[in-house]
């Protein structure tokens, strides 16, 4: 049986895809939103997933009002792949303004477990973290815009009030 050959050029579609949307937003004048985390609270625990709810900040550093109308993200924690997550929740971010998203995430059992068996014998209480996704836009113009951030979550408290 022949090996399957791609035609010319189609291993770099992805790639463009991605260059197109970064470029749709250059073009129309908007800078990508700082998305940061704000709480992480456990929703549920089972053997092989569990659930938490992620609230984020979406800072708007344009100078018209943005309607963000859902959002994915992967979230790391230590270095180490954590979570993902999407939501559908609608939200308008004034200009120059800041709103927020509730995010809920799963995590399976073994990125769970990868962050406490590393070795370490005792558990830190500050964890640094790397949330990176895309915000979808429905205003002022219907694109998606990716965005990628850093951070530190207080875990010493539960709850995990990020600092």
């Amino acid at each position: 049986m022949a090996a399957r050959r791609f035609p010319p050029g189609l291993p770099w579609l992805p790639m463009a895809a991605l260059l197109l949307v970064t470029a749709c937003a250059a073009l129309y004048g908007l800078k990508s939103p700082n998305v940061s985390v704000t709480a992480i609270e456990v929703r549920e625990l089972r053997l092989l997933e569990q659930k938490f709810r992620v609230q984020v900040r979406v800072q708007n550093p344009n100078d018209v009002d943005i309607a963000v109308n859902g959002m994915s993200f992967e979230l790391e924690l230590n270095g180490k792949p954590f979570a993902t997550g999407v939501s559908n929740q609608v939200v308008t971010v004034p200009r120059y303004g800041t709103g927020t998203v509730e995010v809920e995430v799963v995590s399976g059992v073994r990125e769970v477990l990868r962050q406490f068996l590393d070795g370490k014998k005792e558990v830190p209480s500050r964890w640094p973290y790397r949330l990176r996704g895309q915000v979808s836009l429905v205003q002022p113009y219907s694109l998606t815009i990716p965005y990628d951030t850093t951070g530190e979550i207080d875990l010493g408290r539960f709850g995990g009030v990020p600092r």
